[in-house]
């Protein structure tokens, strides 16, 4: 088998191998070589049935299942690999939710003024589980302008995973490839519909409209858009996609009596209406399931240190970071990408909404961590003694505080291997600044 962009190969294998080294402190486990790529492609050694692992996700009292590659296997480089090729030749631009949202919270200042408008948010049920890979590469794939041995593996990636199943790398841009194509039919559908927003992020969606639409009207158009998008005549294999019923939300200023919910990708806006008809009142914040997931997360993390005996320091920097936006840079082919993380990062937005904070939101933001020390039955320590400090979330918010490891700009070498050995990492001779910086946000439960 030949028409394998090598260097392509070669770059993701660096990339990875590195990634791998960082998260498995150095393992001396073996990693693929190009030499192993090229061997397992040309001999067609490459088996998508072999070293999959099946595993389970619970959320929310729902269960749903996916598969996984080890990171060092060469069927998940491969993956990677045919991700990158099917994302050049379609220019496949995935959602960015932090311009979504700063584009949706835009539009709500909007509504205030209006005389009417329609909101309505949807989502696919079991998405992931009901896109059709073969349906995907027949539609969209066979008749492409990739190579024959790039089809070739493709095909027989499609022959053993019948859905674009969660963990595997290869599911979000073929669900992506299907899923813009709905976007078009939908926009085409809804263009007279004075529509002034609509967004798709994997599976969640959201529509605005600056008239009254009638919910009927918007459900029927939407399952006209996923009929033709999903269930094409052309051929026999048809996609599973329907909408899911226990995940509408249609709210409009015409029958605004009462308040009126919007959840969309972790935020929460509260629709309430005033004494004046004509105004409405708009509070801001996290859902409720993603409080109590964060809520969660940070109790862990301190049980988490009383179990394995860490010292008072090392959990000292984990609430730290967990309190703020951490920022670095990566690099990919002479490309700088600059990374945000952490909670403050993930709701970013609230910081310009701080007067109209949802009541449940400000009093995470203020007693999470005081909270996850009470949980666990544990004195406050030192620096949490005062009401303004770093370590609570709503001030990190306010001030718009961030930890910033870049070298030039934040932390330099010496101060984040200062870091490094308090919280107990050794051994950082001749690493650079972000494989350093990779194991000490991996210690610190941040990831990397």
């Amino acid at each position: 088998m030949s028409q394998i962009d090598y260097n392509l190969l070669q770059s993701i294998i660096d990339i990875q191998s590195n990634l791998f080294k960082i998260s498995n402190n150095n393992s001396s486990s073996f990693y693929p070589t190009i030499d192993n790529l090229k061997k397992a492609i040309n001999e067609e050694n490459i088996n998508f049935n072999g070293q999959k692992e099946h595993f389970i996700l619970t959320q929310h009292e729902k269960k749903r299942f996916g598969y996984k590659y080890d990171k060092n296997s060469l069927e998940y480089i491969v993956c990677l690999y045919l991700k990158k090729r099917i994302d050049k030749e379609f220019k496949i631009i995935f959602p960015n939710r932090n311009k979504i949202i700063k584009s949706l919270f835009g539009t709500l200042t909007l509504l205030k003024n209006m005389q009417d408008f329609t909101i309505y948010k949807f989502d696919f049920k079991d998405f992931f589980n009901s896109i059709s890979n073969d349906y995907v590469n027949q539609n969209y794939l066979k008749d492409s302008n990739l190579s024959r041995a790039e089809k070739a593996l493709i095909t027989q990636y499609c022959n053993c995973f019948k859905y674009t199943f969660s963990g595997l790398s290869l599911s979000n841009t073929l669900c992506e490839l299907v899923a813009r194509d709905f976007d078009n039919i939908l926009n085409q559908k809804l263009k007279d519909l004075g529509i002034i927003f609509y967004q798709r992020y994997i599976d969640d969606c959201l529509i605005i409209s600056n008239i009254n639409i009638k919910e009927d009207s918007l459900k029927k158009i939407i399952e006209e858009a996923i009929s033709s998008v999903f269930y094409k005549d052309n051929t026999n294999i048809k996609c599973k996609v329907k909408l899911n019923p226990n995940k509408f939300n249609y709210i409009s200023k015409y029958d605004l009596n009462q308040l009126k919910e919007l959840k969309f990708l972790g935020y929460q806006i509260n629709f309430e209406p005033e004494s004046n008809p004509n105004k409405i009142k708009l509070t801001y914040g996290i859902t409720k399931e993603k409080i109590i997931k964060y809520q969660n997360k940070l109790n862990h993390l301190i049980a988490d240190n009383i179990k394995n005996e860490l010292s008072d320091e090392i959990l000292r920097q984990k609430i730290k970071a967990f309190c703020h936006r951490i920022v670095y840079l990566s690099t990919h082919k002479n490309n700088i990408i600059w990374k945000s993380k952490g909670i403050i990062a993930n709701y970013t937005e609230l910081q310009y909404y701080l007067a109209a904070l949802i009541p449940d939101t400000k009093t995470f933001l203020e007693n999470a961590v005081k909270d996850a020390f009470n949980q666990n039955n544990l004195p406050l320590p030192y620096y949490l003694k005062s009401s303004n400090n770093t370590y609570t979330l709503l001030y990190t918010l306010q001030n718009k505080k961030s930890m910033i490891f870049v070298e030039c700009l934040g932390y330099n070498l010496k101060t984040l291997k200062k870091l490094a050995r308090k919280i107990g990492l050794r051994n950082m001779k001749g690493l650079t600044y972000n494989q350093i910086l990779g194991k000490y946000l991996i210690a610190l439960k941040v990831g990397f």
